[in-house]
């Protein structure tokens, strides 16, 4: 995976939104191209606003499944991480029915962890799932803001 906050902004729903550029690779081939719409509320939460995503295949675009904006069809934002995380607190990360629905809650904030950049403490640990899918929850550890 490769990402990059880009210099673009969005303007969706009256927000100005940082567009972040990710793209995945399978033994070196671009499988995944996509652009997502993120923004800081001034309490912390990081909410997003949506993605426009391409699978690709050979080099052509074979799907762009998953894409979705908030206000556009019933899709609303969710948040990405919450400013103030609190355990046990659950919340939509995005919301666009029978596409994007992901859901998040908070399991800890104290977690350590080290990684080839370095050694992190008090990280944010989430519990990730899909309402409409039958794969198992997921985890994620996020470094605080200051690292």
């Amino acid at each position: 995976m490769e990402f990059e906050v880009t210099s673009e902004a969005k303007k969706i729903l009256g927000v100005t939104c940082v567009v972040v550029h990710d793209r995945a690779f399978v033994d070196g081939e671009l499988e995944e191209d996509t652009f997502d719409w993120f923004a800081q509320h001034e309490n912390g939460d990081i909410w997003y606003f949506g993605e426009d995503t391409k699978e690709i295949d050979n080099g052509r675009v074979i799907s762009t499944e998953g894409s979705w904006q908030a206000g556009v069809d019933g899709a609303r934002a969710g948040i990405l991480i919450q400013g103030t995380p609190v355990v046990g607190a659950s919340y939509h990360q995005e919301y666009y029915k029978g596409e994007a629905e992901d859901m998040a809650s908070v399991v800890r904030t104290d977690v350590s962890v080290a990684v080839r950049q370095g050694a992190y403490v008090n990280c944010l640990q989430t519990r990730e799932w899909t309402p409409s899918s039958r794969e198992s929850p997921s985890t994620s550890t996020t470094p605080p803001a200051s690292a």
